[in-house]
């Protein structure tokens, strides 16, 4: 369940009434999953629990959380005025935390140390990230339990630091004058204004010592607090993530919980934990967010960083999604394809047409996205008018009790909203910004839908509404809206008195009265202006630029800019800003009063006014009304307003007003009262106003980052960056730049509605070219095999498939129904919306239709009004077709492009102007135009008006101040919060790279093939299990691989591996894989480039070997004609990109391969690398068993073994050599089975079955169960078994007929056949399909090869799935079938894990019948409880029951036998001997033509290592680089274990190690460790003694005479191997550190005492020096000593000759390279022939000691 015990909540009897918390909830979602018995996303059962947190993490700070974080967020915060909200400036860094300088801090065990500890991203920075007191206990304490309980810290060493202990990692300022605590606080406080600039490193100190050098998001600088440091008894400065590199945060395991170890104490449960439901990460964030546990919603840190992600993933998936999206039509190169999109240099091409400034659009909060909203609220006034009133309402946090009242229920806080002084109230607040931004959320909702939309009509009767977000400086969120009203009063269309009246209706700026008191003290608190004119009321020079005080006046009026100009007046403009006349401006002119008889000079109307604001000053003035006002100075109304009228610059309204009410902003009553906070309403006076508040302010906050973005993009294209590049440079640029305020992240992460309108808004992309989304290139790739298939397909079929469905094909395929005769484009989109399919009701409903050509479904709006229409805009006199088409298209019904311009007419306004339709069932014909303008009346009420308003605003920019005179209060705060609030980027000379948006380096290539590797760890067991001749070829192709790395110039191999079921074929295929593609990768410019192709004929062979279908791999078709078909190069390319650098190609089950198919393999190849060797020059390893059964369907002569001159070359027989693998590897455990196996494979019919395999055929001749796989030799033996099964079953029998279509050749439509055709030839889609749930089935399709959905896999039917008719008559129907195979790595991808397995929902599937011009659509499904050899062919399995009664054909009674592992698994009906005789034989021209093929041979890459000459001894040296590690492999090594002694280098063992770790059966092991090798007698020695690493070891066997002596305190790490007096070998590993003139002396004294007695010597070892192109020092000293080097080969995967072995002239020594796959180095293999010698002078002890 989604709701846990913690989420409980208890409250006494007393606190009932009160309790916040006595219903529990759930959402919507989550309570309609489990209703239907669906586990929601966010269930706890879903990895979603969190853990509680302990009081040792509960007690750290937030600089002690990020001193234990094991990556350390870094973001640069500020504190916004009027409030201290948090918001964030630039990206969030994840930087990696070195724990041990926080463990490092000084502390004691006893008692609490507290310290001043500033926390810096580097020490050379003056600005600090966190600056707080810390307990260092409280750290330890906190990082010891996170060492015991979370997983990210299993295994964190922590040092511990004494108060006495000088730490190098931190930075100390000491004084010893002790400064007023209450002035550091004051300091403190006042300081964040104060900058610094950076000090940057002395030039004589390394740049190590200040990290890497990134820049990352500091707090400011701060001069005073440095300052106050020196006046501190202790500072400390610590920088943990200093010299670490960002992560990518997106990639990074685990990183949310290594961030913030405290919110997930034992590290699970993060956004990239293992879930059975996956959930995106909006989703998650949104659930950690809102969650009961408010740990998440307390942490402004985890909130910005939350916010920060989601928007990463969001700008790295659009990314992708961007780039998907093109011009339909394509470039001037042609249209666009399916090939295009998979070409890359063609989508390379066609990108740099995006506009990358879009691809942000779906971002929230970007430019972009506030672009998109300003075009659709464009629509909104072109379709509805324009509005009639605009509202703003600000947020008022500090005076509303509920929200404060609601934080400190939930925190537990018993102090009351009364008892509360602001300081107290801004720390509440701050405590969980989710709850306050929620709740400002949900206050204005209700608002809207309980008072604005309220049957009350407080403003009059909405219609519609649209509204916006918008976040003040000081970070709380205001709200805009744009109300029509119903029946409001136009001032183009009604008298001003009327529009006047309804303004009075609803708009006051009355100053309420004692009668109501509550509104009196709302008034006088939120809307009033200061009568103290503010440094944002004088900006533009001005006394007042919001226009207050506002004029009085007795009665509302309507004041119009003159048409005079009146020059020469000194005092024009102050008197115009005292007159207070504006309020939204407007171009259009207004008539005069209409009562004025005569002109008023305009200076006596500026000193009308001069006296009206002059008795406003006086308080004498103050207790009149307006009218006893005017009446004093001499004035009555009518002559006020002519004078308003002469000096009015603007139309605008003059409100009713008294003289004490000039400082009211005006305000509804109503509204005022119920939202407690300021607010604004204006009357909407005219189109201009309308534009000027669109375009002025609903993307005012982010036009300074749309100039970013728009200068990044200029910068990005003069630099010559593609369109991928240049949109992750804009990502970055905005990811940079962005400013989010604490709110405003939740309002983003948590996906509250940033915008809002009461209609959907839906884009029509009409015009030719439109820009359209590309379907996934993945499933154009799918598609593309059926398009190769079918000969017919043209290319406009394939332009038109390769599109995602729009609105326009949607209308297209509108029901052929009266209702959508005459409808146009633009009608349908508003009153019609498309339907997904989840949401396409089961049950039949009037308001859904479906689309014709299986084209979706649709439905009508009814539960709110139709829809918006937003279309690009054209100009008609600059481009008049391109208007015309655009309005034929919407407002002209039609059926087919065609019909927009006939072919009687060249211009479609030719077509408008004087064209005619006629419409189904009405003869009448009706004028295009009238037709057009009918329609287009109904959505186009303002277009004219608006575009001439447009046109001025262009022409006269934005007004002066437009937005303080729309807002004056709300914009008045933004100025004064702007002028406090600062970002310091002092600190950010260098800006930190964004990891997550930095290159892969991976090939972006449409067209992909698998060609993924194992892990070591996976495939070392089979490695280590190959036998004598598996290994034999294994090491054949890695010494070719080698060899070709190193730039030999090798011949291309082609191998044949053969073997009878079992012998271990596909073990190898993994083995060369494997090592093949690891090495291999050195030659690519990109490690993940494809070298090794695994292939196979059938889609299980490639699943089982991860491998892919020769037919998918080559692009290669079901007909092969001859002579060969040469691809075109848009389906070549993507072929060529990816198989460039292919080296190997492995062919699985090759016996299925036949003469043609192979011959197409080769010309692709030769096509591909443009190489005419056979297969293009690369090398081949075919692998299969030519005994099993052959191709079918396949004449005799196309099988590869046979000759046919069909072909030009014999590309087998040619050139193919054999191996045969003949030890069985899958039944180990039943030997005698496993030989009689291989008896019968080759066993041909003239020959006797031995007596052997008779008896234990017998022994197997038994019943098995019903559900154990039968295999049969017929179909008819299958269909009777399968037919029986299912009765046997007693469930309800379904009976599935296919669907057949036929073409019809008059319409050329598709027709349905209403019965299927019998005349079945398609090789397995069946007619009718017998089907029952519980039925054994097999898929017979290829659906997905990677998921392991492909031909001959096995399960169980899980259900059948039905899909109600629409039709009431109609039967329902059988949409899919749900089945669980048997495999449990099926349908990893597409499949549902269940507890019965993962359930896989297979669909119909097309197929061409043969020759007949049908299209057949059915399941892939047979029932499987029997089936034929040919389908088991390739199958592994534990138990099955063969019938070999009617076997035909030779190999078909072996393939049987041979699938199961055992003979406890195999089960034979009762045959008897004469069956077996007759029935189990082999093809014996196969054994004959396997007989006469060239035989492989591995030549010096062989494994003998042992001599005959039984009178030397056989030596292996081994660079085993970890013995621990890869002991393992040698104890399986025979090439080791047949040695006499095995000596290794780089043992990497320590002085503790036991040495039966690394023992080998029959070997004695000693070892010298790099501890004991070294003394301290030089600074040298002494760093090499003390490092990890080195040591040599030595095995001899049990049964050898040789005898080892350790080198102690000797300088060299090595041993000494003796043999009596006749042979004696110095093993030595010189590390690269160690100096060669150094080494040398070392090496001096000990070789003077070796060779000093005459007896022979063998030097032998690791000398790190390549000696393969010249002498090396190490070796010109060997000389010079008589030895001789007789190594001639690379020892190193890297062709390097560093390991050595040196003789004594007269040894007789041979060496031979000894691969090995488990070391970057080759063993050596050194065989001695020990000479005579009688002397005995060399002495036995154990150790050698040398004088140093």
């Amino acid at each position: 369940m989604s709701i846990t015990h913690n989420s409980e909540h208890s409250y006494s009897d007393e606190e009932q009434d009160d309790c916040l918390e006595i219903d529990l909830k759930i959402c919507h979602t989550c309570h309609r999953k489990i209703m239907t018995g669906c586990i929601p996303q966010e269930s706890s059962s879903n990895n979603m629990s969190l853990d509680d947190i302990p009081d040792k993490l509960k007690a750290l700070n937030s600089l002690e959380q990020n001193l234990i974080a094991k990556h350390i967020t870094f973001m640069k915060l500020a504190m916004l005025p009027q409030g201290a909200q948090n918001a964030i400036h630039g990206p969030v860094v994840c930087v990696p935390s070195n724990l041990n300088k926080a463990s490092s801090l000084p502390r004691q065990e006893d008692n609490d140390l507290i310290l001043r500890v500033k926390l810096k991203r580097k020490l050379s920075y003056k600005g600090h990230y966190d600056y707080k007191f810390v307990n260092t206990n409280n750290v330890y304490n906190a990082l010891q339990f996170l060492k015991e309980n979370n997983k990210w810290y299993k295994g964190t060493e922590i040092k511990q630091s004494d108060l006495e202990e000088e730490n190098a990692y931190l930075s100390l300022s000491t004084c010893n004058e002790q400064t007023d605590q209450n002035r550091h606080h004051d300091e403190t406080t006042n300081s964040s204004n104060i900058r610094s600039e950076k000090i940057q490193p002395e030039e004589s100190e390394p740049l190590e010592e200040y990290g890497v050098q990134y820049d990352t998001c500091l707090q400011p600088p701060d001069v005073g607090q440095e300052v106050l440091d020196h006046y501190f008894d202790e500072v400390f400065n610590l920088a943990p993530a200093e010299g670490m590199n960002p992560v990518k945060m997106l990639q990074e395991i685990g990183n949310e919980a290594k961030c913030f170890p405290v919110l997930f104490p034992t590290g699970k449960n993060s956004f990239d934990e293992t879930r059975k439901l996956p959930i995106s990460l909006s989703r998650y964030f949104n659930n950690r967010l809102m969650h009961a546990d408010n740990r998440f919603a307390q942490n402004t840190n985890y909130l910005f960083y939350a916010q920060y992600l989601s928007e990463l993933k969001q700008v790295i998936d659009k990314t992708q999604i961007s780039l998907r999206t093109t011009d339909s039509k394509g470039t001037t190169a042609g249209k666009v394809t399916a090939e295009t999109l998979q070409d890359k240099a063609k989508l390379k091409q066609l990108f740099r047409k995006d506009e990358a400034l879009r691809f942000l659009q779906p971002i929230r909060g970007t430019p972009s996205y506030w672009q998109s909203a300003q075009k659709d609220l464009f629509a909104m006034l072109r379709q509805l008018g324009i509005p009639t009133w605009f509202c703003s309402f600000s947020a008022a946090e500090f005076r509303w009790k509920d929200m404060i009242n609601v934080i400190l229920k939930r925190q537990g806080d018993t102090r009351k909203f009364e008892t509360l002084d602001w300081s107290e109230k801004s720390q509440i607040l701050k405590s969980n910004p989710v709850t306050v931004a929620r709740m400002f959320d949900r206050r204005f909702h209700l608002f809207l839908h309980e008072v604005i939309l309220s049957p009350c009509n407080p403003v009059g009767k909405v219609i519609d509404y649209f509204l916006r977000v918008e976040f003040q400086q000081r970070g709380s969120p205001h709200m805009h809206c744009l109300f029509w009203i119903e029946d409001a009063p136009r001032l183009n269309e009604n008298d001003q008195q009327t529009v006047c009246a309804f303004v009075d209706r609803y708009v006051s700026c009355q100053l309420p009265g004692e009668k109501d008191p509550e509104l009196h003290d709302i008034v006088q608190a939120v809307q009033q202006h200061s009568k103290k004119h503010s440094k944002s009321c004088r900006k533009k020079g001005t006394t007042c630029r919001f226009n207050f005080p506002r004029p009085p006046s007795s009665k509302t009026f309507i004041v119009s800019q003159t048409e005079m100009k009146v020059k020469g007046d000194e005092n024009e403009d102050l008197k115009i800003s005292k007159s207070g006349t504006s309020c939204v401006e407007s171009e259009e002119k207004e008539a005069r009063n209409s009562n004025s008889t005569e002109e008023m000079p305009k200076t006596e109307a500026y000193d009308i006014l001069r006296r009206v604001w002059d008795s406003i000053q006086s308080e004498s003035f103050n207790k009149l009304d307006t009218e006893g006002l005017l009446e004093r100075i001499g004035i009555d109304q009518s002559t006020y307003e002519q004078a308003q009228h002469l000096v009015a610059t603007r139309q605008s309204i003059v409100l009713k007003r008294n003289p004490d009410e000039v400082w009211i902003n005006q305000y509804n009553p109503t509204l005022l009262k119920c939202w407690d906070a300021n607010m604004d309403i204006q009357y909407v006076l005219d189109p201009f106003s309308c534009i000027v508040y669109i375009i002025s302010y609903i993307s005012k906050s982010e036009r300074e980052m749309g100039m970013i973005l728009k200068q990044t993009k200029i910068e990005s294209e003069e630099g010559n960056l593609n369109a991928r590049q240049t949109m992750k440079a804009i990502g970055s640029a905005y990811l940079h730049h962005r400013e989010v305020g604490v709110q405003e992240a939740v309002y983003r992460v948590c996906g509250l509605k940033m915008k809002e309108s009461s209609r959907k808004v839906v884009f029509i992309p009409v015009g030719e070219n439109p820009t359209r989304l590309s379907k996934p290139l993945s499933q154009l790739q799918a598609n593309k095999k059926s398009k190769d298939d079918d000969d017919t397909t043209d290319a406009h079929d394939d332009t038109e498939q390769i599109w995602m469905l729009n609105v326009i094909d949607r209308y297209i395929a509108r029901p052929n129904m009266q209702e959508f005769e005459q409808m146009c484009l633009a009608v349908f989109c508003s009153v019609f919306r498309v339907l997904s399919k989840s949401q396409v009701p089961n049950k039949p409903n009037d308001n859904v239709f479906k689309l014709r050509d299986e084209k979706g479904y649709i439905q009508r709006r009814v539960r709110s009004d139709h829809a918006v229409i937003r279309y690009p805009p054209t100009n008609i006199s600059r481009e008049p077709e391109k208007h015309y088409r655009s309005i034929l298209q919407l407002f002209l019904p039609y059926w087919t492009e065609s019909q927009l311009k006939p072919s009687e007419f060249d211009l479609y306004q030719s077509f408008y102007e004087t064209g005619c339709v006629k419409f189904k069932d009405d003869s009448s014909l009706h004028k295009v135009q009238d037709v057009v303008n009918k329609n287009r009346n109904l959505f186009n009420k303002n277009e004219d008006i608006l575009i001439e308003a447009q046109e001025l605003y262009d022409l006269i920019g934005e007004p002066t101040d437009a937005w303080a005179m729309i807002c004056p209060e709300s914009e008045r705060g933004r100025d004064e919060c702007r002028q406090m609030k600062s970002f310091d980027v002092a600190d950010e000379s260098v800006q930190e790279e964004i990891a997550d948006l930095q290159p892969d380096n991976k090939p972006d290539i449409a067209y992909t093939i698998q060609g993924r590797n194992a892990s070591k760890e996976e495939i070392l067991p089979i490695l280590r299990s190959l036998n004598c001749k598996q290994k034999e070829v294994f090491y054949f192709v890695r010494d070719w691989c080698l060899k070709k790395v190193q730039g030999n110039n090798v011949e291309p191999f082609h191998i044949f591996i053969t073997g009878g079921a079992g012998t271990g074929k596909s073990h190898l295929i993994k083995a060369v894989k494997y090592e093949a593609s690891r090495i291999l990768e050195k030659i690519c410019e990109e490690p993940d480039q494809l070298t090794v192709l695994l292939t196979a004929f059938t889609g299980t062979a490639a699943f089982n070997i991860q491998g892919c279908t020769v037919h998918h791999a080559f692009r290669i078709t079901r007909g092969l004609p001859l002579p060969y078909d040469t691809l075109k190069e848009h389906t070549l390319s993507p072929l060529r990109a990816k198989l460039e650098n292919l080296q190997i190609l492995v062919i699985d089950e090759v016996s299925m391969i036949y003469k043609r198919l192979l011959y197409y393999i080769h010309e692709r190849l030769v096509q591909i690398k443009r190489n005419k060797s056979p297969f293009g020059g690369v090398s081949v390893l075919a692998v299969g068993d030519f005994f099993q059964l052959p191709p079918v369907k396949q004449s005799k002569n196309e099988r590869l073994y046979n000759d046919n001159a069909s072909y030009p070359v014999d590309y087998w027989n040619d050139f193919f050599s054999v191996v045969e693998l003949d030890e069985i590897m899958r039944q180990k455990e039943d030997i005698e089975f496993a030989k009689v196996l291989n008896m019968l494979r080759t066993r041909t019919d003239e020959k006797p079955v031995p007596d052997t395999a008779l008896q234990i055929l017998r022994e197997c001749e038994r019943e098995g169960e019903g559900e154990d796989l039968h295999v049969f030799s017929t179909n008819k033996e299958v269909d009777l078994h399968n037919q029986d099964m299912l009765k046997f079953l007693r469930k309800e029998i379904v009976e599935i007929p296919a669907k057949d279509f036929k073409k019809d050749k008059a319409s050329g439509k598709m027709t349905s056949l209403s019965i299927p055709t019998s005349k079945s030839d398609s090789d397995g889609l069946p007619t009718i399909l017998l089907m029952s749930e519980g039925a054994r089935v097999m898929l017979t399709r290829n659906i997905d090869v990677q998921d392991g959905l492909v031909n001959g896999i096995m399960g169980t039917v899980e259900q059948i799935i039905e899909k109600q008719s629409s039709s009431a008559n109609s039967k329902s129907e059988i949409c899919a079938i749900a089945v669980v195979f048997d495999n449990k790595k099926v349908g990893k991808f597409v499949g549902k894990l269940t507890d019965k397995g993962r359930i896989v929902t297979i669909e119909r599937t097309e197929e061409e019948l043969r020759k007949s011009g049908i299209t057949r659509f059915q399941f892939p499904l047979k029932l499987a409880w029997a089936c034929t050899a040919h389908k088991v062919q390739g199958m592994t399995l534990n138990r099955v029951v063969v019938d070999l009664k009617k076997v035909f054909s030779p190999g078909q009674a072996y393939v049987a036998l041979s699938r199961v592992t055992s003979k406890a698994g195999l089960y034979l009906k009762s045959s008897g001997t004469v069956t077996f005789e007759k029935k189990i034989f082999a093809d014996k021209e196969v054994g004959d033509k396997i007989d006469n093929m060239k035989k492989f041979s591995a030549g010096k890459a062989g494994l003998a290592t042992s001599s005959e000459d039984e009178s030397g001894i056989n030596l292996i040296l081994f660079n085993v680089q970890s013995l621990l590690h890869n002991v393992k492999q040698m104890r399986t090594d025979e090439r080791f274990t047949n040695s006499d002694a095995i000596m290794v280098t780089e043992t990497w063992l320590k002085s503790e190690e036991r040495n039966n770790a690394v023992q080998i059966d029959h070997f004695t092991f000693s070892h010298q460790v790099r501890y004991d090798s070294y003394s301290y007698s030089s600074p040298v020695t002494s760093k090499l003694k003390e490092s990890s690493g080195g040591g040599v070891g030595v095995y001899i066997k049990e049964s050898s005479t040789l005898k080892t002596s350790k080198l102690h305190h000797t300088d060299i790490e090595g041993m000494v191997l003796k043999l009596m007096e006749k042979l004696q070998v110095l093993v030595l590993y010189r590390p690269q550190a160690y100096p060669i003139s150094l080494f040398l002396e070392r090496l001096a004294n000990i070789t003077s005492i070796l060779t000093v007695k005459n007896v022979p010597c063998i030097v032998m070892g690791d000398f790190n020096e390549n000696i393969l192109q010249n002498n090396g020092k190490i070796q010109s000293f060997m000389i010079s000593k008589n030895f001789k080097q007789v190594v001639t080969s690379p020892t190193t995967e890297n062709g390097t000759l560093i390991d050595h072995v040196y003789v004594s002239e007269i040894l007789d020594v041979t060496t031979n390279i000894i691969p090995t796959y488990y070391s970057d180095h080759e063993a050596v293999h050194v065989h001695v022939k020990i000479p005579s010698n009688d002397r005995n002078d060399v002495s036995d002890t154990d150790v050698l000691r040398v004088p140093l």
